[in-house]
């Protein structure tokens, strides 16, 4: 059955991706099945097509679940970085970073809509799939660059704190230079 293979295919994706994020969907692929199994008899010939249907309805509630878990989870990891990296430039890093934000908004938007109903919730079923696809990569992407930026920012503090002590090294040999010339005056020839 195309739908629980599917569905499957999907549930182990996402437990890879985050495992705790998998188990709504785990519940519903019981369910399928379950239904499975009063469906077909032991020669593997229908015998109930009802039971065969709400177990294709268990295995697209499955992949809704499990993809929704999983852009749930990618958009924490996102905002995570955002609000980590908030004062920092990082699409030297991360070339497709605005790309990156514009998926996270239409995943919010999308995650936060009323669903279709009956036949409509393929829709609804193929979208949150093919978000799913697009932001766990992103958010290993920008996972992936933590390391990058620290560098640099590191880098950045250091070249700061050298060039403050430049600084004070220097306006100290000049207040120093200026009293000894004052003090020079004052003792006179």
């Amino acid at each position: 059955m195309v739908e629980y293979d599917e569905a499957s295919e999907l549930c182990a994706k996402v437990q890879l991706f985050r495992k705790a994020a998998g188990i709504p969907a785990i519940n519903e692929m019981r369910y399928a099945g379950y239904h499975l199994r009063f469906a077909f008899d032991d020669q593997a010939q229908l015998l109930d097509q009802d039971q065969l249907r709400k177990a294709g309805g268990h295995a697209q509630r499955a992949s809704y679940e499990a993809a929704e878990a999983g852009l749930l989870l990618a958009l924490d990891e996102i905002n995570l970085f955002k609000e980590d990296y908030k004062n920092v430039i990082v699409t030297g890093d991360v070339k497709d970073y605005v790309a990156i934000l514009a998926d996270c908004a239409e995943a919010q938007s999308h995650l936060g809509v009323q669903h279709h109903l009956g036949d409509g919730q393929i829709l609804d079923h193929v979208r949150h799939r093919q978000l799913f696809e697009t932001l766990p990569k992103a958010a290993n992407t920008l996972h992936a660059a933590r390391p990058e930026i620290n560098k640099r920012m590191n880098e950045s503090r250091t070249g700061k704190g050298r060039w403050l002590i430049t600084t004070l090294i220097a306006l100290c040999a000049l207040i120093a230079a200026f009293f000894k010339e004052r003090l020079w005056g004052l003792m006179g020839p």
